[in-house]
């Protein structure tokens, strides 16, 4: 498998980042990729989190409503879907 960096900005950043820590470059892309990635699907766990922490929130609300039939002429026009029949 290869990856082949193109802009000079990043190969010079990946191959400072490499020196300072020591090890390949290959293996400075690696950590600060994984570094990232982890960064990135945390964020997403909290998103996700604070999503489910409102909607149980309103359901908890809600649950008492009474759901009445949307359809307004009932069976007649539309099946139990809620399509037209």
């Amino acid at each position: 498998m290869v990856l082949s960096i193109k802009d000079p900005e990043t190969d010079e950043l990946a191959r400072r980042v490499a020196s300072l820590k020591r090890v390949s470059i290959t293996e400075a892309v690696k950590d600060g990729l994984r570094g990232e990635l982890e960064r990135l699907e945390a964020a997403e766990e909290e998103r996700v989190a604070k999503r489910m922490a409102i909607l149980k929130k309103y359901q908890a609300e809600f649950s008492s409503w009474k759901v009445t039939d949307p359809r307004p002429h009932g069976e007649i026009l539309y099946d139990e879907d809620g399509l037209p029949a």
